[in-house]
């Protein structure tokens, strides 16, 4: 949707422990991570109230994959309400409205209704909201990642977790400065082209194959399991799983790099990669109206940057 962007403001967060002095109840994530209040029943004069709490995301992005695309990932699986917000006029109105100015920015809005009964002399429904606006790519993606769970279990299954999505950041970042955005770093000209070309092969031959070797060898000293950490069963996933699925999805997007991910070739990868994609929320956004027209984008954009 056109972004609407909400104003941020800012207060003390209420704990779970100074929560439950008011009977609140917490939902619990698939891991056991709080993911916000649900409801709880408070009094300050004698009368019971009603206070419901409810969390709400909202991502500011262009409408291609780009750096959004993992922060889209996590939120999708989270099971909390969001969305996805598109600028409508990025350098007159909603740039000045960022703190630095650049996307993505993460806005992620806590709102409490309080309901008092009818029969209390002061009768009423009240509800106030809270907005944490929160800038570039990388800490969205770490935010997200401690919110829901996706950090390990100790700090070495966050450090572990933590190296596996830098490097896999790192390529792609390689990928879109010295490919994608040679000819605006170049200053475009003559050979141009040529460059472009060059640092393609150069990618190809290459970086990618070194971050593939390096990224099989740990994923199979895993087991090939799907998983950078731990054995784990089910669809437990981590920070840098889903970072590299959907980097592996986008590198696939590359013609000349796609000869060099499958099941037979880079069986470690292709694990976390079927492992997202079986996740059923996860396959769900995938299969939305609003991915598929973030997808066509993005190949309409890769297909013009790639000139």
């Amino acid at each position: 949707m056109t972004a609407v962007l909400p104003a941020p403001t800012f207060s003390p967060r209420t704990t779970p422990e100074a929560a439950q002095a008011c009977g609140t109840t917490w939902k619990k994530g698939r891991q056991g991570r709080d993911q916000g209040p649900s409801k709880s029943s408070c009094s300050s004069d004698g009368v019971e109230e009603e206070v419901k709490f409810e969390v709400r995301f909202q991502l500011l992005y262009l409408k291609v994959h780009g750096l959004a695309a993992t922060a889209r990932a996590i939120l999708a699986i989270s099971g909390l309400p969001w969305e996805s917000i598109y600028p409508s006029d990025w350098a007159n109105v909603e740039k000045a409205q960022t703190p630095f100015g650049t996307m993505p920015v993460l806005y992620e809005t806590h709102t409490t209704t309080t309901t008092r009964p009818a029969a209390a002399a002061s009768a009423a429904t009240t509800t106030r909201s809270t907005t944490l606006q929160i800038p570039e790519s990388e800490v969205i993606e770490q935010y997200l990642g401690r919110k829901f769970g996706l950090v390990g279990q100790d700090p070495w299954e966050e450090v572990a977790i933590l190296s596996f999505y830098a490097s896999t950041k790192n390529v792609m970042q390689t990928y879109v400065s010295k490919v994608l955005m040679s000819n605006h770093t170049s200053g475009g000209g003559s050979g141009a082209a040529e460059a472009k070309a060059l640092e393609l092969r150069w990618f190809v031959e290459r970086d990618l194959p070194a971050w593939i070797t390096l990224h099989e060898r740990w994923l199979a000293e895993n087991g090939t399991n799907g998983h950078y950490v731990g054995d784990q069963v089910g669809l437990r996933l981590s920070l840098a799983d889903v970072r590299t699925a959907v980097s592996v999805e986008r590198y696939m997007m590359i013609p000349e790099a796609q000869d060099l991910f499958s099941a037979d070739l880079t069986p470690g990868l292709w694990a976390v990669k079927q492992k997202l994609d079986s996740h059923e929320r996860y396959a769900a956004w995938k299969a939305s109206e609003e991915y598929a027209a973030i997808d066509a984008w993005s190949k309409h954009r890769q297909t013009v940057l790639s000139k």
